[in-house]
C-alpha cells in the first residue's frame, strides 16, 4: 500500500518547516522606511542582475525583485511598491 495513516505526535520534530523564512535586509528596510515617509524613490545597488541570456537575466531580476517586495511586505503598509530597471539593469524601487 502507498498511503500510511499518521498519528502527528508520532512526528512531532521531524516535519520539515513550510516555506522559506522572508528575506531579509536591513539597509534596504530603513531606505524602504524613509521612502514612506518622503516618497523619494531610490537604487538598490545590493541587487545586481547576473546572467548571459535574456532568460537568465529575467530569472535574475526576479529573484531580486521578489527580495525587495518580500522586505517591503515587513513592514505592513497599505502602500505599493513598483520595481523598474535601468538601461544598466540598476533595480529603482518607486512608491506607488
Amino acid at each position: 500500500m502507498s498511503i500510511r495513516k499518521v498519528n502527528l505526535s508520532d512526528l512531532a520534530g521531524s516535519l520539515s518547516q513550510r516555506g522559506r523564512e522572508r528575506y531579509k535586509d536591513n539597509e534596504l528596510l530603513q531606505a524602504l522606511t524613509e521612502m514612506l515617509a518622503d516618497g523619494e524613490p531610490f537604487i538598490w545597488d545590493t541587487a545586481v542582475v547576473t546572467g548571459k541570456t535574456d532568460t537568465e537575466v529575467s530569472a535574475s531580476k526576479a529573484k531580486w525583485r521578489s527580495r525587495a517586495v518580500s522586505v517591503f511586505e515587513s513592514l505592513n503598509s497599505e502602500k505599493n511598491i513598483s520595481i523598474r530597471w535601468t538601461d544598466q539593469n540598476e533595480m529603482v524601487i518607486i512608491l506607488k
